[in-house]
C-alpha cells in the first residue's frame, strides 16, 4: 500500500512534477477522488492544508502543501537518482529553473489556455502581452538548451520536470508549427524529455499540435474585442456603487469565516442582482452616452453582416422553410431530449428514415426531414468516417471538462463557453462530446467523468474544413437565458446555420469559404467572443476584476493573474 497520497482535481499539470519525479525514485502515489469545492473544505483537509487548496501531499512525516515544495519532497527521496542536482551548485539551479517557471512561465501560459476552457473570457490584449510574455521565456530556454541537452548537468532534473509539465497542453493543443519553430533547441529538448519512459507514464504520448491557423498562431483573429473593452469599463463604475461595495463585502466575509455553501450562495445572487439592478439603472440615466456607443458598434454590424450574407440572404427562404418545420418536428421528441438519447435521435432518422424508426415516430414527419439531408451531407462526409477511436477519444474529453466545469459550478458558475479538440470540427462527434459532458455520475465508481448534464455550455469545434456548435442549456437554468437567446449572436458572428434546434439544445455548423471571407478557425474565436459577451450582458459570468471576492478559478485550482510564485 502507497505510503503517499496526493488531493487534487484531474489533469492539475501541477501534479504532474510529483508524479513523474515519483516516476524517477519509484515511489507510488495514491490519487484518490476528490470533489473540489466539498471535499477540500471538510475538516479532514484543512487539517492537512488550512489554505483548502490543492495539490496537497499526506505523507508517513505529516502533509505537504505547494506544488513545488511537494515535487522537492518527491524528488529527494531518492538521492541517488540526482533530480535535485548532482552537487550544491547544481541544487541551487534546479531552484532557479522551478522559480522561472512559477514566476515567468506559468502566468502566460493561463491566460493562453483558460479561455478555451470556458475559466475565462478571451481578450485580445490580455492575449497578446501572454503570447509576447511566453515568447520570452522560450526565447531563455532556447537560448540555453542551445548549449545544454538538459536544464541542468547531463541527465533530467526536476527542473525538466516542471517545466515540460507547464509546457505540455500547449505543445499539444495551442503552440501552431510556426510559432514553435522559431524555438528548435526547446522543442528538441521536450521531445526527449517526453519519450523517456517516466514522462510517458504520467502524460502518455504526447503529439504536438499541427493545427497552422490556430489562436496560437494569429492571436489577432478575433478583432471584435473592443466591445467587450467597453462593456468592461461599464463594470469599472460598480464599486461606486455603496451597495455592491458592502455585499461584496459581506460575501468576502462569509467566505473567510467558512460560513455554510447556502449562505454564501445566496449572497452571491444577492450581489448579482444588484449588479443587474444598477447596470439597468445606469442604462437610464447617465449611460445615456454609452448607449448611442453601443447602437454606433451595432450599426456597422449590421452593415457588415448584408455584405457577407448577400448571397446566403438569396438562399435563406430555401432554409427558412426547415427551419419552420422543426419545432413541430421536434415537438414530441422534446420529451425525448430530456434523455441520454437526445443528441443521437436526429441523425439516427436521417441514416435509417424507412426503417424502424420511420414506423414508431412520425413516419410522415420523417420523411418530411428529408430536404435537411441535402444540407448535412457536408458535415457527414467527414464525419461518417468516424471510427470508434475517435467517439471514444470525444466521450473522454467530454466528461474530462464535464467533471472540470461540473467543480466550478460549486462556486455559482453554471454557464460555460468551451472549446473541444478531439472533435476536429464535426458535428457528429462534438455530439458525443456532450454525451461525454452529461453522463451521470456514479458515486461509487472511481471514474467521475461527466456530471454536467444540469449546467449550460456552449461547445466550439474547428478545423480548416468546419466549424461546429452545440449550445445546451438545460430545464435547470432557462429562467437565465435560453439556447436560442444564447446562440442567436453567436450564430450572427459566426455566420453557422442551425442544423438541428429543441428546447434545450441547438447544433450549428458552418463550412470553410475563403471566397465569402469565412475562415473557421477564426469564425471560432469570433464565436467564443460572442458567447462570453451575452454571458456578460446577462450578468452570468464572472469578470477577474469582479467585487465579490470569490476567486472561482483559484478555487478551483486555477491561477488567473496571482501574485508571482502563487501555488494554487
Amino acid at each position: 500500500m502507497s505510503k503517499f497520497t496526493i488531493y487534487s482535481y484531474p489533469g492539475n499539470y501541477r501534479v504532474q512534477k510529483a508524479q513523474i519525479a515519483a516516476a524517477y525514485v519509484g515511489v507510488d502515489i495514491k490519487e484518490p477522488n476528490f470533489n473540489f469545492g466539498k471535499d477540500n473544505e471538510s475538516d479532514a483537509f484543512l487539517a492537512l492544508n488550512p489554505l483548502g487548496k490543492v495539490p496537497c501531499l499526506e505523507t508517513p512525516q505529516g502533509p505537504i502543501f505547494e506544488s513545488n515544495a511537494i515535487a522537492r519532497y518527491v524528488a529527494g527521496l531518492r538521492a541517488d537518482k540526482q533530480l535535485l542536482g548532482a552537487n550544491y551548485y547544481e541544487s541551487a539551479l534546479v531552484s532557479q529553473w522551478l522559480d522561472f517557471s512559477a514566476n515567468e512561465l506559468e502566468n502566460p501560459r493561463g491566460v493562453w489556455i483558460y479561455p478555451s476552457m470556458g475559466i475565462m473570457a478571451f481578450n485580445q490584449t490580455i492575449h497578446d502581452e501572454a503570447v509576447k510574455d511566453m515568447t520570452t521565456c522560450l526565447t531563455v530556454l532556447n537560448t540555453h538548451l542551445e548549449k545544454n541537452s538538459f536544464m541542468v548537468g547531463k541527465q533530467v532534473t526536476l527542473a525538466d520536470i516542471a517545466i515540460v509539465s507547464a509546457l505540455n497542453e500547449l505543445y499539444a493543443k495551442f503552440f501552431a508549427p510556426s510559432y514553435i519553430a522559431k524555438f528548435p533547441n526547446v522543442t528538441r529538448w521536450f521531445t526527449t524529455c517526453c519519450n523517456q519512459p517516466e514522462f510517458m507514464q504520467v502524460l502518455g504520448k504526447v503529439v504536438l499540435n499541427k493545427v497552422e491557423n490556430s489562436a496560437a498562431a494569429a492571436p489577432k483573429a478575433a478583432e471584435p474585442q473592443p466591445k467587450s473593452g467597453s462593456s468592461s469599463s461599464a463594470k469599472k463604475e460598480e464599486p461606486t456603487n455603496p451597495e455592491i461595495e458592502a455585499q461584496g463585502n459581506k460575501v468576502r466575509e462569509l467566505k473567510l469565516r467558512k460560513a455554510p455553501k447556502e449562505e454564501v450562495q445566496a449572497a452571491i445572487d444577492e450581489l448579482v442582482r444588484l449588479k443587474a439592478a444598477a447596470a439597468g439603472a445606469a442604462g437610464a440615466a447617465p449611460a445615456d452616452e454609452k448607449k448611442p456607443e453601443a447602437k454606433k458598434e451595432e450599426k456597422p454590424k449590421k452593415e457588415e453582416k448584408p455584405k457577407k450574407e448577400e448571397k446566403p440572404k438569396e438562399e435563406k427562404p430555401k432554409e427558412e422553410k426547415p427551419k419552420e418545420e422543426k419545432p413541430k418536428k421536434e415537438e414530441k421528441p422534446k420529451k425525448e431530449a430530456r434523455t441520454s438519447e437526445k443528441a443521437e435521435k436526429a441523425p439516427e432518422a436521417e441514416k435509417a428514415p424507412e426503417g424502424k424508426k420511420g414506423k414508431e415516430a412520425k413516419g410522415g414527419k420523417k420523411a418530411e426531414e428529408k430536404p435537411k439531408a441535402e444540407e448535412k451531407p457536408k458535415a457527414e462526409a467527414k464525419t461518417a468516417g468516424a471510427d470508434d477511436k475517435a467517439v471514444k477519444a470525444c466521450v473522454k474529453e467530454g466528461g474530462k471538462k464535464g467533471q472540470d466545469i461540473a467543480g466550478m459550478a460549486t462556486f455559482g458558475v453554471h454557464f460555460f463557453c468551451v472549446t473541444i479538440e478531439s472533435a476536429e470540427g464535426k458535428l457528429e462527434l462534438l455530439d458525443k462530446v456532450l454525451e461525454g459532458m452529461n453522463a451521470e455520475v456514479d458515486e461509487a465508481a472511481e471514474d467521475r467523468k461527466g456530471g454536467a448534464g444540469d449546467l449550460a455550455k456552449m461547445l466550439f469545434s474547428a478545423n480548416e474544413h468546419n466549424l461546429a456548435i452545440i449550445c445546451h442549456t438545460p430545464k435547470e437554468v432557462t429562467e437565465k437565458a435560453t439556447a436560442a437567446d444564447w446562440m442567436k449572436e453567436v450564430l450572427e458572428r459566426t455566420h453557422a446555420k442551425i442544423v438541428e434546434q429543441t428546447e434545450f439544445v441547438i447544433k450549428a455548423e458552418v463550412a470553410n469559404d475563403p471566397d465569402n471571407n469565412i475562415f473557421t478557425l477564426k469564425l471560432r474565436d469570433e464565436g467564443m467572443s460572442a458567447g462570453f459577451a451575452f454571458l456578460r450582458s446577462r450578468q452570468l459570468m464572472i469578470e477577474d476584476d469582479s467585487d465579490d471576492d470569490v476567486n472561482y478559478a483559484a478555487a478551483a485550482g486555477i491561477n488567473l493573474n496571482a501574485a508571482p510564485g502563487a501555488d494554487y
